[in-house]
């Protein structure tokens, strides 16, 4: 025969209070995740491709060694 005494604290440990700014911020960015923000933005890839493309300007990178004669 078991007997299971329990505490407050264990009772209530998934209760928060009104004034926890720490749950509250959790829980506020758990409704803000969303699926489609995982993606590759195509902004992010236009900058990418602009900063190599500058980049290889700046090294004066010939592109005629991509040319068949």
């Amino acid at each position: 025969m078991s007997t299971s005494f329990g505490s407050k604290f264990s009772k209530y440990r998934d209760t928060h209070n009104s004034t926890d700014i720490g749950q509250k911020w959790k829980d506020e960015r758990h409704k803000m995740r969303n699926r489609k923000n995982r993606g590759v933005n195509m902004t992010l890839i236009l900058v990418i491709v602009f900063l190599i493309l500058v980049f290889l300007y700046i090294i004066d990178f010939d592109l005629t060694i991509f040319q068949v004669d």
